[in-house]
């Protein structure tokens, strides 16, 4: 909130980016009702609305994925899954078989993603 000056009295005024203006009453409105609200603001369905959310974070958990198996692959300078292999099997140390099976995982829940996309298309 902002205040104007006048004199010894100060008069408070909402500003259009005034978190309890918008925010708070939306905070206390249910998941529905947010979406119903916000269908009707953009003037989208409430499923596509849905859709397109649900998309969107699946796009962004996909990305994350993608980054932490880069990230992972670019500790023992490979390129994929294979070469990770060899490492493990040629120096047999304990925090590379982690990182397989990281690695592992990662590409596991990547492929649900995936296919979860593809549902939503």
């Amino acid at each position: 909130m902002g205040s104007v000056g006048t004199g010894s009295k100060n008069r408070v005024f909402r500003t259009r980016s005034d978190p309890n203006r918008s925010l708070g009453r939306r905070l206390k409105m249910t998941v529905k009702e947010i979406v119903r609200k916000v269908s009707a603001d953009y003037h989208i369905g409430e499923d596509e609305l849905l859709k397109s959310s649900i998309r969107e974070f699946l796009f962004k958990r996909k990305y994350e994925i993608e980054k932490d198996i880069i990230d992972i692959f670019g500790q023992y300078k490979v390129n994929d899954l294979k070469e990770l292999e060899e490492i493990v099997v040629s120096e047999k140390e304990h925090p590379v078989w982690e990182d397989l099976i990281t690695v592992e995982n990662l590409y596991e829940k990547l492929s649900e993603i995936k296919s979860d996309i593809g549902a939503l298309s």
